[in-house]
């Protein structure tokens, strides 16, 4: 398929306005990519209570805070 006499990629994957469509149109890639972004972030607040560290809930609670409000974006 050719556009202004380019040809356009083929591609497996695709995301537009933050839903990632597949050739199937299903929702199992959409939903595994949610799930990664979602651990990366829990990763991330669970960091500053881990075992070898004196747990903070402030620090916890800022990290939160801060994923938060750049997810609403």
């Amino acid at each position: 398929m050719t556009m202004y006499d380019q040809i356009i990629p083929v591609s497996n994957l695709h995301t537009f306005l933050g839903l990632t469509f597949d050739q199937r149109m299903n929702w199992n890639t959409h939903i595994a990519e949610l799930n990664r972004k979602c651990l990366k972030s829990l990763n991330i607040i669970k960091l500053p209570s881990h075992v070898n560290w004196e747990p903070d809930r402030k620090i916890a609670l800022q990290i939160y805070t801060v994923i938060a409000v750049s997810g609403q974006k």
